[in-house]
């Protein structure tokens, strides 16, 4: 009989007490993998995002001399038929979505893009768009989170005008 009682309270701590260690491990083991992330910069640590069908396959910040930066973005059209009259602009984050932010620079094609203006995504093509005259203190220095909003213009096939705002979050190089 006595034995009987010697056992329970043993189970009933380790049913309390094991739930509680598994999840001290779990949050060192996060804490150790977070601060890893954070004293590392890499691209994963970036992101830039346009709208469904727009990729952003790559992109570049780069500090020259303060005023005149330079923005790489590599664009894949993944809508499906050719997109118009595309424009791309840089801008500071919007505090209201509809606002707009103040324009940090304009991007123009500089590889696979057609049309007159160069201002034609053929469909499902790489694309790179580019400024070096990103400035004016925005960029920030090599090593720096840059934020910016994507504002992303085109007239689709039917002749409709669209515009998407998309981000841009990256460590300056």
């Amino acid at each position: 009989m006595k034995k009987r009682y010697f056992i329970l309270p043993i189970i009933i701590i380790s049913i309390l007490v094991i739930p509680f260690i598994v999840l001290a491990i779990s949050l060192e083991s996060e804490n150790k993998i977070s601060n890893l992330q954070n004293s590392y910069p890499t691209l994963a640590s970036g992101k830039c995002v346009i709208t469904p069908g727009i990729f952003c396959d790559d992109y570049l910040v780069k500090y020259l001399d303060g005023y005149n930066d330079r923005i790489t973005l590599d664009l894949r059209n993944g809508i499906g038929d050719d997109i118009y009259s595309v424009n791309v602009i840089i801008t500071t984050p919007a505090v209201i979505r509809f606002d707009g932010g103040e324009v940090i620079c304009t991007l123009s094609c500089v590889t696979g893009c057609m049309g007159t203006e160069s201002d034609t995504m053929p469909a499902d093509v790489l694309t790179t768009w580019r400024s070096d005259d990103c400035g004016d203190g925005y960029i920030g220095i090599p090593g720096s989170l840059f934020k910016a909003d994507i504002v992303f213009d085109y007239v689709g096939v039917g002749g409709l005008p669209h515009t998407k705002t998309g981000y841009l979050k990256a460590y300056v190089d």
